[in-house]
């Protein structure tokens, strides 16, 4: 983003900035992601500024390169609803070979709730059943502010950001 877009972000109101945010794309297609920093880099223009929880997906190929990157669900200022179903449907359908989730906490906040942990259990769980890995939950409490579950080792025996796999 350019000096004079920052700008023009900085003159609007907080559900113009939600709108603008929202059609914004978090990070080229094709980009790497090689570890939590650059995950939560690439989710932060989808989730930060929000008055309300947000849940998005970066939707990866073999090599962690970025295939989509999507907003799925917008909640409430407390919390908003993860559907397996919904996310791994998405995953299929761009041809994913790994999933990164984040949502934001509107607190700041970025510590991993009980329930952000319980329907990440879920998630790995569905995630085994169709062969799409769960990489990382992300949770962004602010800029450059965030919880990486794998990190934390919440993600369970998944390998975190694997080697790039092939040429």
């Amino acid at each position: 983003m350019t000096p004079a877009q920052r700008k023009r972000l900085a003159m609007l109101n907080t559900s113009d900035l939600e709108r603008v945010l929202l059609l914004m794309e978090p990070t080229e297609k094709g980009t790497s992601l090689e570890g939590p920093t650059s995950a939560a880099r690439a989710l932060e223009p989808m989730l930060l500024a929000h008055e309300r929880e947000h849940m998005a997906a970066l939707f990866l190929d073999r090599r962690n390169r970025v295939i989509s990157a999507e907003i799925m669900t917008i909640g409430s200022h407390e919390f908003t609803i993860m559907d397996p179903r919904y996310i791994l449907r998405r995953a299929l359908h761009v041809n994913a070979s790994g999933l990164i989730l984040g949502h934001n906490h509107p607190s700041g906040a970025p510590t991993p709730s009980q329930d952000d942990i319980r329907v990440t259990e879920r998630m790995i769980s569905a995630c085994k059943a169709v062969g799409i890995p769960l990489i990382d939950h992300i949770v962004i409490g602010g800029p450059g502010c965030f919880a990486s579950m794998a990190d934390r080792g919440l993600i369970g025996a998944h390998t975190p950001y694997p080697a790039v796999v092939g040429a």
